[in-house]
Formats: C-alpha cells, structure tokens, sequence
C-alpha cells in the first residue's frame, strides 16, 4: 500500500468509529442490506413468473422419473424369472410361391396378415376330405 492509501484508510477508519461503527456493525449493515436485496428480488420474480406452472412442472417431471424407476425395477424383478423362448421354422417348400399366386389370383397385398390368410385358407384346403 502506498503512504495515501494507508493515510485514507486511517481517515475512514477514524470516521466510521466517531459515528460508532466497527467491523461487526458494517457486517449486520451489509446483511441487512443483502436480505434486503434478496427478498425484493424473490417478490418480483413471484410477481412476474408463472410460479404455480414452474413448480406443477417440476412436481411433474420428478414424479415421471420416480414411477418410470419404479416400473423399471418392477418389469426388471419379473423379467429376470420368465424364460422365453422362440422357434423358428422354415416354411414348407413351395409355400411362399403358392402364396405369391394366391395374393395375384385374389388382388391381396403382400402382407403379414394376408400371408396369415393364405395359410389358414391352405389348412382348411389341405384338411377337407
């Protein structure tokens, strides 16, 4: 510090105790001052802002995260008991050209449920005596 600036402090120093403040009565001045501050900015912000819609939507999204873990745990507990298991077969030799005919004979799309169609109307063709 230079020779002024410890010249000043002196100064304020000797001012601010002639008028009976110290460190501690500058401290509670300023947090008065800063709850001040803090408590007219939290007013306007509750007067301007859609408080209810910000606190609905966080309300809302916790409430998603909570039940989605839950269902998760849940769906995990009785996955990890059920077994699966899936055969797959060739179809019999032919099928899928008799099926092609078929969809060009009766003007149906090639779909799974007219494929399922053709062979359910296979099966009662196959089955009739």
């Amino acid at each position: 510090m230079t020779v002024e600036q410890i010249e000043l402090r002196k100064i304020l120093s000797q001012m601010l105790a002639d008028n009976g403040i110290n460190r501690e009565t500058l401290k509670e001045m300023v947090n008065e001052i800063l709850d001040e501050k803090v408590e007219k900015a939290v007013s306007q912000v509750l007067k301007e802002g859609n408080i209810k819609g910000i606190v609905d939507g966080k309300i809302d999204n916790i409430s998603r995260r909570v039940i989605q873990r839950e269902i998760e745990n849940k769906v995990r507990r009785v996955l990890d008991c059920t077994s699966l298991s899936i055969n797959c077969r060739e179809p019999e030799p032919g099928v899928f050209g008799l099926y092609m005919r078929w969809c060009e004979r009766t003007g149906n799309q090639f779909t799974a449920e007219s494929y399922q169609e053709f062979l359910d109307q296979k099966d009662i063709d196959d089955n009739v005596i």
